[in-house]
């Protein structure tokens, strides 16, 4: 059994900050002064998100694990492909299987 997912790094991101007035969870308390809370945003035109595709070998973890081999990462294979768009210049929102052997990771410049 296999398991693909995306993995996703917005260290790059740079950080929106907005405010939230009266921060509280008491509807009938008035904070006189709102909080300012950082978001990462990415705008056009900045740095994105990076996205990548990864595939985790299931079976072979939990062999691998009732053997004593805690290692997770041994079992996890990121995911490259021809026409592959650099870093900065795609968007990935989505990994789907086709069938047990083959699956589509979604993408748009």
């Amino acid at each position: 059994m296999k398991a693909a997912f995306l993995h996703s790094n917005e260290t790059l991101v740079k950080e929106h900050m907005y405010l939230i007035y009266n921060p509280t969870e008491d509807s009938n308390t008035m904070v006189p002064y709102p909080d300012h809370v950082a978001m990462k945003y990415p705008k056009p035109g900045y740095r994105n998100l990076i996205v990548s595709a990864y595939v985790f070998k299931w079976d072979r973890c939990c062999d691998a694990v009732a053997q004593g081999d805690n290692d997770a990462e041994t079992h996890t294979i990121g995911l490259d492909w021809t026409g592959k768009y650099t870093n900065f210049d795609r968007i990935t929102f989505g990994v789907v299987w086709v069938d047990n052997t083959e699956l589509i990771v979604e993408e748009v410049d």
